[in-house]
């Protein structure tokens, strides 16, 4: 899935590599124009390559917090929860209830 994208300043990659969690409005460079508040989107260094992902606020001077740095998506915790039954070889029917 593609995700709209903003691009930092050149420089300003540094504190999201180190784990700065949120990024002001004044170190990005550009953002896509379908960006709206609340969408999630892609963050790039000034040489166009990901650097992080995380929710967008035009309206805000804290214009992104950061979700990860990670490049795939991730599922939740839920979706990891519900493998491992089905791989240990349990039927669907002893995990209908949770303490069934």
């Amino acid at each position: 899935m593609d995700y709209p994208k903003v691009c930092l300043r050149r420089g300003e990659e540094a504190g999201v590599l180190k784990g700065q969690k949120l990024i002001y409005d004044n170190e990005l460079d550009w953002a896509d124009d379908i960006c709206t508040d609340g969408c999630v989107v892609d963050v790039l260094d000034s040489r166009q390559r990901f650097v992080a992902r995380g929710f967008f606020n035009a309206r805000s001077k804290l214009t992104v917090r950061v979700l990860t740095r990670r490049a795939e998506a991730r599922r939740g915790r839920r979706g990891r929860r519900w493998a491992f039954p089905t791989r240990a070889g349990w039927s669907s029917a002893s995990r209908t209830g949770c303490r069934g």
